[in-house]
This record gives structure tokens, C-alpha cells and sequence, in this order.
């Protein structure tokens, strides 16, 4: 099992991570024509880019990518200063085998690296599976609520904290 930072070279393969995690994890919170549509080109040129501050990473195990987080400094205004984990996806058939664990821990390690102390992420609170995982991993959910507004359809997104000072 290797961690790497993805390329242009390698974002189309991680970018169907993408895919398949949105269809499994928003099925019955996004609308289901919108979810059967997605393709990797959505994402494959923005985790292959190396314009933005966010830092796109990988899991590859046996040969294949399983697992991916994009990590950065705060998007968010209010939050500057606050590391983020941008996004974490493991593919389905790869759930419960370590990979997001893996892979989200590298994830903070690197934002801890960077001299984040603090740490934030936003997960859909209709998203039971996720937030329990992050619960796990010691973050704990704010009133914080993001509407965002996914092909007709607005989807609560909690924000979720942890601090290690």
C-alpha cells in the first residue's frame, strides 16, 4: 500500500473514485439522474492540477488506486488559519479494509506538517456512514450548516472540527 500525490498522468484513474463513492455515498440525498450522469472528467483536471493550494493524494494498493483526500489550507474565510480536508473517498467495494482510515490520517499528518493545528471538514449530514467514520477519527460535528445546491437539490453539510493543541 503506497501514498502518492496525483498527477495529470494518474488523475483520470483516481477521479473514478470520485464517481463511484458519489454514487454509493448520495444515493437518496442527491437526485439519482444526476448521480447515474457523473463521469470522471469532473474531476480529473482539477485533482490532476497543480494550480490551487489544495495537495491531491492517492492510495494505491495491489496495483490499483482504492482511496483519495485532497488537503489545503481553509477555503473558508472564518476559518483562516484552519487546515481542510477537502474531500476523502474510498471506493465501495474497498469500504471497511483500512483504506479511508489510511488515507485520512495521511491526510491530517500532512496538514499537521504544514503547521495546522486545527482542522476542519464539511460531510452531509444525510451522509451516516461518513460522519461516524470522522466521529471516529476524533472530529466532532458544529452547528455549522452549508446549503449547497446540487442539481436542483439543496444538500446540509455539517462542518466538523478537531484540535490538537
Amino acid at each position: 500500500m503506497t501514498i502518492e500525490r496525483i498527477t495529470p498522468l494518474t488523475a483520470e484513474e483516481v477521479a473514478t473514485i470520485y464517481v463511484k463513492s458519489w454514487q454509493t455515498a448520495y444515493k437518496g440525498i442527491m437526485p439519482q439522474d444526476f448521480l447515474d450522469k457523473l463521469d470522471s472528467e469532473r474531476w480529473s483536471s482539477w485533482i490532476g492540477s497543480s494550480e490551487s493550494e489544495t495537495e491531491n493524494y492517492a492510495l494505491k494498493d495491489e496495483g490499483r488506486f482504492v482511496a483519495t483526500a485532497s488537503i489545503g489550507p481553509a477555503r473558508d474565510e472564518k476559518m483562516k488559519g484552519w487546515g481542510e480536508i477537502v474531500t476523502c473517498y474510498v471506493l465501495p467495494e474497498c469500504f471497511r479494509k483500512g483504506y479511508g482510515t489510511a488515507i485520512f490520517d495521511y491526510g491530517v499528518g500532512r496538514l499537521r506538517e504544514l503547521g495546522f493545528q486545527d482542522i476542519y471538514l464539511w460531510v452531509a449530514e444525510k451522509n451516516p456512514r461518513a460522519r461516524a467514520f470522522y466521529e471516529s477519527r476524533g472530529f466532532v460535528a458544529t452547528e455549522d450548516i452549508l446549503f449547497t445546491e446540487i442539481h436542483g437539490t439543496t444538500v446540509h453539510e455539517i462542518r466538523y472540527l478537531c484540535k490538537f493543541k
